[in-house]
């Protein structure tokens, strides 16, 4: 598949290789580059694999065995315009990777922000589609703020109307929520029928495979399923592992690695549970 791509002004992309056209694609590079235009979204394939990082927004996008990796140039990249409602549905995409990734640096206040924007936009707008990503997005900025039982209301409300694709993700942050409240069986519970719900589809949308594998995982090591926690836990790793070789650049590689938090924590356990070397 071709990418034809054009960057305007300052928001120049570092790197981009080997890519097939999606909307998250291109959603995802507005969030880097609001100018960069993606065209020639041949097949509309859906991406395998997400990771965003810190250290210049490293993004890796696994589709149909092809690999993107965008890599920018600074914080200045995240747009000021988070309001912006002019790309349909790009835009809820957009916002809610917008909120992911300023969860996953610690900036929660921004990132619960632009989660509780979205979630009322959907409100507002009567779209089910909207306010589930606002609300699953936000109740992962309170549970990384330690407001689980807030986390938890969220995220009951998103399972009433999130997107069969998306509930795979939705109810492995319910796991994790579960997990950290002390209620191993329940958290086993969510991540077990999500894991079913991602081979029934073939896929988890919104690029949570990786949460969905670690969600699962930990539940069961919670549980004292240590041969089965290793055994999924294996499997997480082997499959970033899979993505990874397709990466060329070894700096990108890294940020792949330790720059993604669920890829990161993935290979943590690996190391822990199985005496894993850690990856390169």
């Amino acid at each position: 598949m071709r990418v034809i791509h054009r960057l305007i002004g300052d928001h120049a992309l570092a790197r981009v290789a080997s890519v097939a056209g999606s909307s998250l694609i291109f959603a995802t590079l507005m969030l880097l580059a609001p100018s960069a235009v993606l065209a020639d979204t041949m097949g509309g394939a859906e991406a395998q694999s997400l990771g965003i990082s810190d250290g210049g927004h490293l993004i890796n996008i696994s589709v149909d065995g092809k690999v993107l990796t965008v890599v920018g140039t600074g914080r200045e990249q995240l747009p000021p315009d988070i309001a912006d409602v002019t790309l349909g549905v790009a835009s809820s995409l957009r916002r809610f990777v917008l909120a992911w990734v300023r969860a996953d640096r610690g900036a929660l206040d921004e990132a619960r922000a632009v989660a509780a924007e979205l979630r009322e936009h959907g409100r507002a707008h009567r779209s089910p589609l909207d306010e589930s990503r606002g609300r699953w997005a936000l109740a992962e900025v309170l549970r990384r703020a330690g407001d689980l039982d807030g986390a938890q209301r969220e995220l009951q409300v998103a399972l009433g109307m999130v997107v069969p694709l998306e509930q795979p993700g939705v109810l492995a942050t319910l796991s994790a929520v579960c997990l950290a409240q002390g209620r191993p069986a329940e958290a086993l519970a969510a991540a077990e029928e999500a894991s079913s719900l991602c081979a029934a589809m073939g896929g988890c949308g919104m690029s949570r495979g990786a949460c969905v594998r670690l969600a699962h995982a930990e539940a069961l090591h919670a549980i004292g399923a240590e041969l089965a926690a290793r055994r999924v836990i294996l499997e997480a790793r082997a499959r970033l592992l899979q993505i990874a070789s397709r990466i060329p650049d070894p700096d990108v590689r890294t940020g792949f690695f330790e720059g993604v938090p669920e890829h990161a924590r993935t290979f943590a356990l690996a190391r822990a549970w199985l005496g894993e070397t850690p990856a390169s």
